[in-house]
């Protein structure tokens, strides 16, 4: 039961992959506090319910998953990434290394992924993304920009050895 008040003034909540408690606190906190997120709820599709997963995608500004999760939550809800982005948020399909695809009510975008030299390991690929996509925006960049950022960030994250490393 964190109080998230003193963290989010002018501020973006990312939510995803957590314990199904603070996963569920957030998106209540969030929605209840009309604070703007990202939802990504791909890992939690194992244990999250359909009407769990319906509320977090009505209320949120953006939705991001793979091509797989993206079908998983579309075949679930009964809906379409067009009726998604009909409701006025942005869906973000990562592809990879083919980059990412990017809809909403105004346009479809299609960002080509950066080349990495060697790939080590995809851990931590997504977090470097979601952080450079929200801190891409937060700096006042466009979509398009903030999409390529973050694409690039996630690939530097491919090259390294996992996410925290001893020595």
């Amino acid at each position: 039961h964190i109080d998230f008040a003193p963290y989010i003034k002018d501020s973006f909540a990312i939510i995803s992959a957590n314990h199904e408690k603070a996963f569920l606190y957030a998106q209540s906190y969030f929605i209840q506090h009309k604070v703007p997120y990202l939802y990504d709820p791909g890992m939690s599709l194992t244990w999250i319910d359909d009407k769990d997963l319906r509320i977090g995608i009505d209320h949120c500004q953006f939705l991001i998953g793979n091509d797989y999760e993206i079908a998983q939550i579309t075949k679930r809800l009964h809906t379409s990434v067009q009726e998604l982005v009909s409701k006025g948020m942005g869906v973000i399909t990562t592809l990879g290394a083919e980059g990412v695809k990017y809809e909403d009510a105004q346009q479809l975008l299609m960002v080509k992924g950066y080349k990495v030299n060697q790939l080590v390991d995809p851990t931590g690929a997504g977090d470097a993304w979601r952080g450079g996509f929200i801190g891409a925006l937060i700096e006042g960049n466009d979509i398009e920009k903030s999409l390529t950022i973050a694409n690039a960030l996630a690939s530097f994250a491919v090259e390294q050895q996992g996410t925290a490393n001893h020595k």
